[in-house]
């Protein structure tokens, strides 16, 4: 038996012959074919509307756009078991008709017209990003600075700090554009946390892992996600924490090497060009065998080497001393060594190069190139250096030379031939998106930032430099520093009052409110 008829709002007709379509005119109707229209007689469709449509508990009674379609819940197309809003099995045309001969393969995508995330697109972008940056492959793209907006410095205030009792920061930028900041808890706390910062300028963040330990060096490893070298007094250890996804949820510790006679006293660490990480440190130990305090008089300081089988350190490696001159103290009046001075980064050829200093009453400093696999080579003073760097950095340039933090830019690869900066004392160092170097500094306890105008921050027309106050609090004490997805440098760095704080500049030179007219 069949039926076929239409509904008005308040009667069901039928009609003697079913054979014959409906008539017309009714709210609701089904035809022979079994095709049901609402407010229109003859659907094209199985289902056809001729008006909006409001789906949902919450949505029922709520107008949707003239001829639109709202949903509550999740919608899927193609698709009927998925997690997200929408799901779609299948390829996607926004703005375009497939007569235009749009006609995709199997899951891609085709838009008309522009794009923005996080932003209205403007008149001139296809493509428009505000606050982020872009994933190729699993390498995030660095954004370069939209100079037509003007934007404040942040900096975090002293009232609240991001954290207190902080010692000794490192910073990068994780995968997923969020600054990573490891530091540790000084010789009381004798902790290292690594925190994520949940916005650019690190205004909220998140403990994503604390290990007992101290000197911290921050990198992003193979996979990806964070790792962090460190030292723990209470095993006399090397150590390396590994994250094994963006959160840390569960984050692996490996030994790197054990059983060390002295205190280490400063850790550094790069990824090489197989992904396995080069760690270096410094160990001091006094004359008559005590083992010195971190930042105190030291008689010997040795400088070691690690290079991982794999990417996780979980290969057993053997340290290599790369540097066997020991200065022998006579009650403090000749030599010391009095905090952190190494560095390490990975060369355009792929060679680790390290700078480090034998000791901290000349202010002398040696870069060296590690071709040989225990870092052998012949290290290789670099000259014309005033003034006490705590955490040198190295960052390689895009002629591929690498420039030190010390304020000495290598005009060749074994860094032979070094000019000085001039660049003020107590600074790290980056490349900016623009792909020239950005320096932070600390001068009379002040946060500043230079920025280089030139390739290997050589004068302009003979005048310096630049450098532009980011925080006069006047008890800065070490900084670290990265540039942003956005193109804009960050900065980590503590007081002497061991709090830690972030500045997130507002330009590319951190002068704020400056634009590019």
């Amino acid at each position: 038996m069949s039926f076929a008829g239409f509904l008005t709002a308040t009667t069901v007709f039928g009609w003697a012959n079913p054979l014959q379509a409906p008539p017309a005119g009714g709210v609701l109707s089904v035809d022979l074919s079994g095709r049901m229209g609402i407010g229109i007689s003859n659907p094209g469709s199985k289902l056809g509307v001729a008006g909006a449509v409001s789906v949902g508990n919450g949505y029922a009674d709520d107008a949707a756009p003239l001829s639109g379609f709202i949903v509550e819940g999740k919608l899927g197309v193609g698709i009927a078991n998925f997690l997200s809003r929408l799901a779609v099995n299948g390829s996607v045309l926004i703005g375009h008709q497939q007569s235009l001969g749009y006609n995709l393969s199997t899951n891609n995508v085709a838009i008309q017209g522009a794009v923005g995330i996080g932003r209205q697109p403007g008149a001139a972008a296809n493509i428009d990003i505000e606050g982020g940056g872009v994933r190729i492959g699993s390498t995030l793209q660095q954004g370069r600075w939209h100079t037509r907006i003007p934007m404040p410095n942040y900096v975090t205030p002293s009232s609240s700090p991001i954290a207190s009792g902080a010692f000794n920061p490192s910073l990068v930028i994780g995968r997923d554009g969020s600054p990573l900041i490891a530091y540790d808890t000084g010789p009381t706390g004798n902790h290292v946390v690594l925190l994520k910062c949940l916005k650019l300028d690190c205004s909220t963040s998140q403990t994503l892992a604390t290990v007992t330990g101290r000197f911290p060096a921050l990198a992003i490893g193979a996979s990806g996600f964070p790792f962090v070298a460190f030292w723990d007094n209470g095993t006399a250890e090397i150590k390396l924490l590994y994250c094994n996804d963006d959160a840390c949820s569960i984050p692996t510790v490996s030994i790197v090497a054990s059983g060390l006679p002295d205190n280490a006293l400063q850790v550094a660490m790069a990824i090489d060009i197989a992904g396995f990480p080069f760690i270096t440190y410094k160990t001091g130990r006094v004359d008559n065998g005590a083992v010195c305090a971190p930042f105190g008089l030291c008689s010997r300081a040795k400088f070691w080497l690690a290079r991982c089988g794999d990417q996780t350190c979980s290969v057993s490696v053997s340290p290599s001393q790369f540097d066997t001159t020991e200065c022998v103290d006579n009650g403090g009046s000749t030599c010391f060594v009095a905090g952190p001075s190494l560095a390490v980064a990975i060369d355009a050829e792929g060679v680790p190069v390290i700078a480090y200093s034998r000791l901290s009453l000349d202010h002398q400093f040696y870069f060296k190139r590690c071709i040989s696999s225990n870092c052998s080579d012949t290290s290789v003073l670099i000259p014309h250096y005033i003034g006490v760097i705590t955490r040198p950095t190295i960052a390689i340039e895009q002629d591929g030379l690498p420039l030190l933090s010390t304020g000495q830019k290598c005009l060749n690869l074994g860094c032979n031939s070094t000019p000085s900066l001039n660049i003020p004392t107590n600074r790290a160092v980056a490349i900016g998106a623009d792909n020239l170097a950005v320096f932070s500094n600390v001068g009379s306890g002040d946060l500043s930032v230079t920025k280089c105008r030139k390739l290997g921050c050589v004068a302009s027309f003979g005048a310096p430099n630049p450098s532009y106050s980011v925080d006069s609090i006047g008890d800065v004490a070490n900084t670290a520093i990265a540039i942003g997805v956005d193109g804009l440098p960050i900065i980590a760095y503590t007081t002497t009052a061991n709090d830690l704080k972030v500045a997130k500049c507002g330009s590319d030179r951190c002068i704020p409110f400056w634009t590019q007219r």
